[in-house]
């Protein structure tokens, strides 16, 4: 890890130049994880240039821009990595029987070794903000607008596979059934022995492989203001908050199955996500009282619009679903599907009106898209801080200490939502020793 400061006299100005960058390597395992490394490289930069001053002004006491830009990544876990096998059971034969020897079940087990995904990358986020900060005598205050694009987030991509294997059938009356290096044998119910008839068949089967097919983008603004003590009452003002957009999509393909031995296996495009939305702001009175060495903080938690919508949505924006024939319904299309031959053929206008390719297609109510808007709330939260002589503090935390509830009605789909956390209370000692806290 790399980092520089700096500042630059400008006039009566100031400019803090603050940089750096850390290089990490990540040694694997090649047979397990299909590489056998991941580099990152997270850059970083931050300024901060202080226009004002009690030297060049008579009002701000402080005024300044800042800014900031940064990669970081996260990454994969030993999940993601070594994955385990995938084991996929196949009945070959199941018959119970009355007799010596008629009952018999077999299994043919299905194993993939190789789910390691030799593409995986270490999840990057890249951020950069903007703000403004000033203090003017006891007042002081900040504003910052961010940006973050969240890529190549961790998650689980379903693989097709065709599960070949074969099935074994034996005639009504048989008996000592024996297996033995793939042969199946009997005797009939004339005594004689037989072998019996195999059919090869084919499953169409998933199994996840872990991949980088989430992204999320987060904008909002943040502000902080301090109004200082007001002195008569010995209490201190605080009011902060935010607001912040968050979309967060699926970016990869994917295949899935419908029901079994259904002659086909889906790939549904990327593109589903969700938005949320959130502007809050919560009000602080914070009260000392020094002779008692009591500190009182009480906060009013604000939610004035909350929003959550379903999306599906391709790269450009435009919404991949439709309305069925009938009016009843929205349906996404598949992308196109295997047959168990494993020819792939392109989804095409019309087959949604097919009974055969009817089944592939995601159906969704009417309202499934649609923007859920939850009405303002309001929470009371309160903390009370007690010293014990010079090394301990004890505090008391009570969250919703009002109980508030409130059930929201979904439009988008069935069912009810609890707007307001459940109520809290809690306890902490905090013990200091010399320059140091711990708790």
């Amino acid at each position: 890890f790399v980092e520089d400061k700096t500042s630059v006299e400008i006039g009566s100005t100031q400019l803090l130049f603050q940089g750096g960058v850390r290089l990490t390597e990540m040694f694997l395992s090649k047979e397990r994880a299909g590489q056998s490394g991941i580099f990152m490289a997270e850059p970083r930069v931050n300024l901060s240039y202080e226009i004002l001053n009690r030297d060049n002004n008579k009002i701000f006491d402080e005024l300044s821009i800042t800014g900031g830009w940064g990669i970081s990544h996260k990454a994969p876990s030993m999940l993601y990595l070594y994955p385990d096998y995938a084991y996929f059971d196949n009945v070959s034969l199941s018959r119970i029987r009355e007799g010596e020897g008629a009952s018999m079940a077999l299994m043919t087990t299905d194993v993939i070794t190789s789910t390691a995904n030799a593409n995986l990358k270490p999840a990057k986020s890249r951020k950069w903000e903007a703000g403004i900060g000033f203090t003017i005598r006891q007042i002081n205050g900040v504003v910052t607008y961010f940006d973050e694009r969240h890529t190549n987030e961790f998650g689980f991509s379903a693989v097709p596979h065709f599960s070949r294997f074969n099935r074994y059938s034996v005639p009504d009356g048989a008996t000592n059934l024996t297996f033995d290096g793939g042969v199946l044998t009997y005797i009939d119910k004339d005594g004689k022995q037989g072998r019996a008839t195999t059919e090869a068949d084919t499953l169409l089967l998933t199994y996840n492989v872990p991949d980088n097919n989430y992204m999320t983008k987060k904008r909002g603004v943040e502000f902080s203001l301090n109004f200082g003590q007001i002195r008569p009452i010995r209490t201190s003002v605080v009011v902060d908050g935010a607001w912040f957009n968050v979309e967060r999509v699926r970016t990869k393909s994917g295949f899935s199955t419908i029901r079994s031995n259904y002659p086909y296996i889906k790939e549904y495009p990327a593109g589903s996500g969700t938005i949320e939305s959130r502007v809050n702001t919560n009000f602080r009175f914070i009260t000392h009282i020094p002779k008692l060495r009591l500190v009182f903080s009480t906060t009013v938690q604000v939610v004035w619009y909350e929003s959550y919508q379903n999306i599906y949505r391709d790269a450009d924006g435009r919404d991949l679903f439709a309305t069925t024939a009938d009016g009843k319904n929205l349906y996404v299309a598949p992308l196109g599907f295997y047959d168990k031959a494993e020819n792939y053929t392109q989804w095409q206008p019309g087959f949604e009106t097919q009974s055969r390719y009817a089944e592939m297609m995601n159906k969704y109510m009417l309202t499934a898209f649609d923007k859920e808007v939850f009405r303002p709330w309001v929470m009371l939260n309160f903390r009370l801080t007690k010293e014990l002589g010079r090394m301990l503090e004890l505090s008391f935390t009570a969250n919703n200490f009002t109980n508030s509830s409130r059930w929201h009605s979904y439009h988008y789909k069935t069912g009810y939502k609890q707007i307001y956390p459940n109520m809290y209370f809690g306890a902490e000692l905090k013990i200091k020793i010399g320059g140091g806290n711990k708790k």
